[in-house]
């Protein structure tokens, strides 16, 4: 055997023993074969995502299909000079991805993965590319195996603001990713006696706990009551239960705190708190119906400079027109009925309650008659029914006050 046949020998058999090394660009091609893409996908065109200090980075793709189990799509990144715009990088990654922005002290891209889990389409990665490197690193996002359902950049900040959690976890809560660090600051729960003041009006309770979003200067919103997350809303959280009072309390750094918001109670509408973004919220009023809740009033509340503080309450109507439109109807055929007339006194309750809350919500879309129906409600009321239209009343005196459009 010639030695240039035993030079391929050795290279051929260096051949048969090297690791499979699989790339971005491979997995997608494997997705491919098992999930072909169909026509219910459509293709991206590349376009400008951020812009670095010597280079801008660019993002394209095939979007999710449509059906069940289909392809998750693809998304391809290109990484350019800003001089020559000579390319520098390129990749292509199963499943969604996006482009959060570029990062000025790390001289990083951050992007972020996005997959489907179950009915919800989650963030389950957030990586680094350098402007210097050629591939994308690992966070601590990603290191420490978290998700977030609503997710951000604060370039100001240099940071990563989500809400989520661990993927081993209950609960979502409010977390920063320090780009500088490449550290997870975690959020606690407030576990002591709250007290705050209003004005002049001092309050004192017991609050044994509360839930809370802590910010890095080292100030607090905390929620003294239940709140729990809106599985179908990422970023909104259910305020109180079965009537409960609530308080939402402002901490600074020192363990001061000042009342921003009292709440609940019996006859009050259910509550949301909304996050906005990582110091922004909206503590908004409800009203439930059978398919979706409806907004009606909302209070903002901003968080900067080491507290938090409460702006004007204002209308947040959110009310179809075409809500329950043959509800003046159903009411004028039914009026003659009494608590004696059903054969017991839930049937009364639950009539009563229900034509009650549909001429409320028929009333704040804007339907006159329904308003005048509802403050002349023409039901016998007496204890519990009396209390559940008297809420409802006082809800649309409130926004009438309040010059709400369209009332």
């Amino acid at each position: 055997m010639s030695s240039i046949q035993l030079w391929c020998s050795f290279l051929l058999g260096i051949a048969l023993f090297m690791p499979t090394v699989t790339t971005a660009s491979s997995e997608t091609e494997q997705a491919r074969r098992q999930f072909p893409v169909d026509e219910t996908q459509r293709t991206i065109e590349i376009f400008r995502c951020a812009t670095g200090t010597v280079t801008y980075l660019e993002i394209g793709g095939l979007t999710r299909s449509m059906n069940l189990d289909g392809n998750e799509g693809e998304t391809s990144f290109i990484l350019r000079s800003a001089a020559s715009h000579a390319v520098l990088w390129k990749e292509k990654f199963s499943g969604r991805w996006e482009c959060l922005g570029f990062d000025n002290n790390t001289h990083a891209y951050l992007l972020a993965a996005h997959h489907t889990h179950g009915a919800n389409d989650l963030t389950d990665r957030v990586s680094y590319l350098p402007e210097s490197a050629s591939e994308i690193k690992e966070s601590a996002f990603d290191k420490n195996r978290f998700y977030a359902s609503v997710i951000q950049l604060n370039p100001s900040e240099h940071e990563v603001v989500f809400v989520g959690g661990k993927n081993n976890e209950a609960g979502e809560k409010l977390y920063f990713l320090d780009l500088q660090a490449d550290e997870i600051k975690f959020p606690d729960t407030i576990d002591a006696s709250v007290e705050g003041a209003k004005g002049e009006l001092k309050e004192s309770w017991d609050c044994p706990t509360a839930d809370a979003f802590h910010f890095r200067d080292g100030s607090a919103l905390a929620v003294c009551g239940t709140l729990n997350p809106d599985p179908s809303r990422p970023g909104v959280y259910r305020i109180g239960s079965n009537n409960d009072f609530y308080w939402i309390v402002t901490k600074n750094p020192m363990g001061g705190s000042r009342l921003l918001i009292v709440g609940g109670g019996s006859g009050a509408n259910p509550a949301v708190l909304k996050l906005v973004d990582g110091r922004h919220f909206l503590h908004i009023e409800v009203l439930e119906d059978t398919d979706r809740n409806y907004s009606v009033f909302q209070t903002s509340i901003a968080c900067a400079e080491k507290t938090c503080s409460v702006g004007t309450e204002t209308c947040a109507l959110d009310i179809p027109m075409t809500i329950y439109p043959d509800i003046l109807q159903q009411v004028k055929a039914e009026k003659h009925k009494t608590f004696a007339s059903l054969p017991n006194g839930d049937d009364y309750m639950n009539l009563v309650t229900d034509y009650s809350h549909k001429l409320l919500l028929r009333a704040l879309s804007g339907d006159q008659e329904a308003a005048h129906v509802l403050l002349h409600f023409p039901f016998e009321l007496d204890a519990a029914p009396a209390e559940i239209v008297a809420a409802d009343q006082e809800t649309f005196d409130k926004a009438k006050k309040m010059k709400c459009s369209g009332i």
